[in-house]
């Protein structure tokens, strides 16, 4: 840990940092494939494979055939209308919640929950009907980019949470896009963790530019999201302008990492975090944390490499670990029990 003046730029904060576990890996549906959007969001973007809704006779739509609106993209995980009584429902059990408890906790913890994509309408609909609810963890839960938006915008129209822990949900650039914002409206935010979503050096630079004029949050987690030499100097140019932020993890990052970066991207950020600590000094002390030195994380561990056509090296499946074939007297021991899988 190094200590420049106020502020403290730290190399390796592993023991200091919550323990993340794993990435989730693989569909949770048990299908060899998950359904992911490759293309850039687009709320109007429908089954490709229906036709034009027209009215009938009666003056009502073809259940076959419904509105744009009422399209489900997601119907390999609920074969209804999204954002429905019925979805919402699949949805609390699926969370172990009852429908009060979703739209009164103060804290849901809905981490490691398999959350995907067509979870994000019941997702949206508690943001914004739950007035008591201060931290709301998602953390590990592959929400990808459509879900992503729709948590993103609804986050903006809720004042009330102040911690968000997106983790691993992969929302992409256009879900940093979204978060940006909200960013810019919300004045709740204080905590809000995206480690590990490919944002990018687009994604991130959205998130700069919001925190120039966002005087709420207080701690950002960025590791992991190949941000990049551009998105180290948005980050940069943010931090000489922002007085609020107190921590913000830049961790395995590539661009900064000693493989991926260079002595003077390294040196920009510490630079800027020395300008943002020196004006942080000079703000009003509103809050407790206003008082705290300003902490730059990073930590020098590989992450995943950015390309002008996206993440070159992203995890996707997990290898299956094949049986070994048993010879026919080995395969009959085993039946009977004789013969036993467990290492001593």
């Amino acid at each position: 840990c190094l200590q420049t003046s106020n502020v403290r730029i730290e190399k390796d904060d592993k023991k200091g940092r919550d323990e993340m576990p794993p990435k989730l890996q693989g569909d949770p549906c048990g299908e060899p494939e998950m359904t992911r959007l490759t293309t850039k969001y687009d709320p109007t973007m429908q089954d490709a494979n229906t036709p034009e809704p027209k009215l009938l006779d009666n003056g009502t739509y073809n259940p076959l055939n419904p509105p744009w609106d009422k399209r489900n993209i997601y119907r390999k995980y609920f074969d209804g209308v999204l954002g429905s009584k019925e979805d919402l429902e699949r949805f609390y059990e699926k969370v172990k919640c009852t429908e009060e408890e979703a739209l009164t906790d103060k804290h849901l913890n809905w981490g490691w929950k398999n959350l995907h994509p067509g979870d994000g309408h019941a997702l949206a609909h508690v943001i914004r009907n739950n007035k008591t609810c201060i931290t709301l963890d998602l953390f590990v839960n592959e929400l990808f980019v459509d879900a992503g938006v729709r948590v993103a915008q609804a986050m903006g129209d809720n004042n009330v949470i102040k911690s968000l822990d997106l983790q691993q949900a992969q929302i992409g650039v256009e879900g940093g896009k979204a978060i940006a914002e909200t960013l810019k409206k919300n004045t709740a935010l204080m905590n809000l963790k995206m480690h590990y979503n490919h944002l990018g050096p687009e994604g991130a630079g959205y998130i700069a530019e919001a925190l120039k004029s966002n005087n709420k949050l207080t701690n950002l987690v960025l590791t992991d999201n190949g941000i990049m030499r551009e998105g180290v100097d948005a980050m940069a140019s943010m931090l000489e302008v922002n007085t609020k932020l107190m921590r913000l993890d830049l961790s395995k990052n590539a661009g900064l990492t000693s493989k991926t970066g260079n002595a003077e991207t390294t040196a920009l950020i510490i630079k800027a975090a020395m300008v943002h600590e020196q004006n942080r000094q000079k703000a009003p002390k509103v809050i407790p944390h206003d008082k705290l030195p300003f902490k730059l994380i990073l930590e020098d561990s590989p992450g995943q490499m950015w390309s002008p056509h996206g993440f070159v090296n992203k995890v996707k499946f997990p290898k299956i670990r094949r049986r070994t074939k048993l010879d026919p007297d080995t395969a009959a021991l085993r039946i009977s029990g004789g013969v036993s899988d467990k290492k001593a």
